[in-house]
């Protein structure tokens, strides 16, 4: 959770080579703002976070940092459909006089546009708990599940057995 307290430009490298050399690091922060602050460079704070292959993001508490998960989530062509109609009585133009005469016309318009996979406004609106991951090139959208209580309290127990 205090990735800030480690991360030096050092840190920085071992994350570049660490996949080539089978390393698995993992690293967990609060904003990306942390990363700065440490790293006293915001290229170096992108650049970290362009070296993770995963990328879990729960709710966002700023918009830069739900812009920089939009960003790696990146776009796709999005679908929009437009609808349109129109009615126009005939009695204006023909000089009808009877109002059962009339001219409709109704359009439809399918079009593509690169949208956010994930725009901000989602990260920044996720319930609790709920999270999007981003795994290699693929986006996904998931939940914690909440787990009961357990049976038996361990640590009483431990702390009963300690005491005898």
């Amino acid at each position: 959770d205090e990735l800030a307290d480690v991360v030096t430009p050092e840190f920085i490298n071992i994350l570049n080579k660490s996949r080539g050399a089978g390393v698995r690091i993992t690293m967990c922060g609060q904003t990306s703002a942390d990363l700065e602050a440490a790293l006293r460079s915001r290229a170096h704070a992108t650049q970290g976070l362009g070296n993770a292959n995963t990328v879990i993001q729960f709710r966002a508490q700023n918009s830069q940092d739900a812009e920089i998960f939009s960003l790696l989530s990146g776009e796709r062509p999005m679908r929009l459909v437009s609808e349109s109609s129109h009615y126009e009585p005939a009695l204006f133009l023909s000089g009808k006089q009877d109002v059962e005469y009339f001219r409709a016309s109704f359009g439809q318009n399918l079009s593509r546009r690169n949208e956010p996979l994930v725009p901000p406004w989602a990260v920044l609106e996720l319930p609790r708990f709920h999270y999007f991951a981003r795994w290699g090139a693929r986006v996904h959208k998931g939940r914690v599940p909440l787990l009961d209580d357990p049976e038996t309290d361990f640590v009483a127990e431990i702390k009963n057995w300690e005491a005898s």
